[in-house]
């Protein structure tokens, strides 16, 4: 279960304010009771806690991919037993690497002994997460339950009237939650903040940032068709992005919100419809969903949702969105484009690169100078590279000018 944080004006991946850099933060919340000995000891400090910040840089965006029925087990054997699909992916954005002790996660935090809440269900659980109390506080006791004192009675995942409330009606199961208990979506609301919840079930806070599921979602989900329920849940997150964007210039800056929860119900799902084998299932369906993940970070030229032109059709793909992603340059990338224009374009030109390229000793080195430098291009550069955070700018000399 993720580190609340305290003050969560908090980020995604983009260009934040001109005072600091911004760090990419993605949350993998799993619903799951199995811990895993496989994963290296994290050391911790009980006197270090996260206020808004990650690895020194002050935290901005967050997104929160939300897998209901992934446990923390399958989800390392996934990363340990299957070779890295694609540039944001699941082994990508962890940093998973696989050695003689074990699997590590060179870009992310994980726990060895994960523990849920009792009763460990669906909504109990999920509604433990994003207000950070357990169910005695909140008051989400099952996925069924009785309140006493209102003499109400809640039926929240049967073939039952609440069940589409839950979906459909703004804020049904949060009307339900303790009101002495705030959810993440209200302490980021108090603090001026903005929040996108996509297909969760939980949304009190988020406002008009709540995105139900659609009637084609629905009945996919209801005709067990569980990829086509998590197509349409990316295509919804990236719709409501480009809605949160308004009008914006070709080629500007992404703004997002301070958190957004991106909410994937298929993997439980699906093994649901594979009751002799289970692991073997959620294994094959965390494919598809580390490829959903990856089209969403680095971009797709058509995210499609699914759609029903009549309730017992077969499902095709429209209203494809070209999607850029969010993944900006880092790095890796730097050195790539460094090598392409050095190497490809001859003595056109001459770059003035950032000192530290590569963990080179010629590199250390630069780095050392640039201490003692007071920013001076050298004279025979006509390109300048320059790393804003999470935008790469490339500062060109024209043949006779600046």
């Amino acid at each position: 279960m993720p580190t609340m944080i305290d003050r969560p004006t908090v980020s995604l991946l983009t260009r934040g304010p001109a005072k600091h850099v911004p760090a990419l933060c993605l949350v993998f919340l799993l619903i799951g009771l199995n811990g895993c000995n496989r994963v290296l000891p994290i050391q911790y400090s009980a006197d270090s806690v996260l206020y808004g910040s990650l690895s020194g840089h002050p935290v901005d965006h967050v997104v929160i991919f939300a897998i209901d029925g992934l446990d923390q087990e399958t989800l390392v054997k996934y990363l340990m037993l299957n070779p890295p699909r694609r540039p944001g992916s699941l082994h990508d954005l962890l940093g998973a690497r696989v050695d003689a002790s074990g699997l590590r996660l060179t870009k992310g935090v994980a726990v060895q002994h994960s523990t849920t809440v009792f009763p460990s269900y669906t909504y109990p659980a999920w509604t433990s997460m994003f207000t950070g109390v357990f169910p005695g506080a909140h008051g989400i006791t099952g996925n069924s339950l009785f309140f006493r004192k209102r003499e109400v009675a809640r039926y929240y995942t049967e073939y039952h009237l609440d069940a589409v409330k839950v979906q459909l009606q703004e804020d049904f199961l949060s009307d339900d939650i303790n009101d002495q208990v705030n959810t993440i979506y209200e302490y980021i609301g108090q603090s001026g903040g903005q929040s996108i919840v996509v297909h969760h079930m939980l949304t009190r806070g988020s406002g008009r940032g709540a995105i139900s599921p659609d009637f084609d979602t629905l009945l996919s989900y209801t005709q067990n068709r569980s990829q086509a329920v998590d197509e349409n849940a990316l295509w919804d997150a990236v719709k409501a992005l480009q809605g949160f964007n308004g009008a914006a210039k070709e080629g500007a800056a992404l703004q997002l919100p301070n958190l957004m929860t991106i909410y994937f119900a298929g993997l439980d799902h699906a093994e649901h419809l594979s009751p002799e084998n289970p692991e073997k299932a959620r294994l094959e369906y965390l494919k598809h969903l580390d490829d959903l993940i990856a089209k969403f970070i680095v971009g797709d030229p058509a995210i499609v949702r699914n759609h029903h032109a009549m309730p017992l059709s077969e499902v095709t793909q429209v209203d494809p969105i070209q999607w850029r992603g969010l993944r900006v340059v880092g790095i890796d990338d730097l050195r790539i484009v460094f090598d392409e224009l050095t190497t490809t374009s001859g003595k056109a030109y001459h770059l003035e690169v950032p000192s530290l390229v590569d963990e080179s000793v010629r590199s250390k080195v630069r780095a050392m100078f640039g201490l003692l430098s007071n920013g001076t291009i050298s004279g025979n550069a006509n390109v300048v590279a320059t790393l804003n955070g999470g935008a790469l700018g490339f500062h060109v000399k024209p043949a006779e000018g600046q």
